[in-house]
């Protein structure tokens, strides 16, 4: 769930995902440098065997960002 941009989300939703972001954002600068590369696909339950249909490279760090989202189908390959 991303709470980003929903004009219906709480302050406690939007909390809520910043927390995940940062946990997520964690998680990925912990790994070994030679885990490369490092894919995220964003999609719902059931849509794991669809293609991509948006493609993004970001660093880890970006997650952290206020005003990150993930979209729907979203291929995104984490940087180093």
């Amino acid at each position: 769930c991303d709470a980003f941009g929903d004009p219906h989300a709480t302050r406690e939703d939007v909390a809520d995902t910043q927390a995940d972001h940062e946990a997520l954002a964690s998680y990925l600068e912990s790994l070994p440098a030679d885990a490369q590369p490092i894919r995220i696909f964003g999609c719902w339950s059931g849509d794991e065997a669809e293609p991509p249909e948006h493609f993004r490279s970001c660093a880890a760090e970006d997650i952290r960002a206020p005003d990150f989202t993930f979209r729907e189908k979203e291929l995104i390959t984490i940087t180093r």
